[in-house]
């Protein structure tokens, strides 16, 4: 309650101080939210699957999963990030680099 009390302000401020419409912010942070839960719904599958493979308790087995499954969070979040331009509104012209570079349209 309390974050959702705080998010409303910063809309708030934002609309008057920035003028940024509601619709806008709301449609950008509902993009952001969507993209969050298909990163976490893609880091606890490939934290099960290497899960299979690696034993958590072991400390250097838990460092490795974390790395991996750190890895798969980037990866899926940067390529929707860049797919949906979401990274072009936030970053600019240097996301036209990134998408460039790894040849995404």
């Amino acid at each position: 309650l309390g974050l959702f009390v705080t998010i409303l302000l910063m809309f708030k401020i934002m609309n008057d101080r920035v003028n940024y419409s509601y619709q806008y912010i709301w449609r950008r942070s509902l993009l952001i939210f969507i993209l969050s839960l298909i990163m976490g719904v893609a880091t606890k599958i490939s934290y099960n699957l290497f899960g299979l493979f690696l034993n958590y308790e072991i400390r250097l087995h838990a460092l490795l999963g974390m790395f991996f499954v750190a890895v798969v969070g980037l990866v899926v979040y940067g390529y929707l990030a860049l797919k949906s331009k979401l990274a072009e509104k936030i970053i600019g012209p240097k996301a036209f680099d990134f998408k460039r570079k790894l040849g995404i349209k």
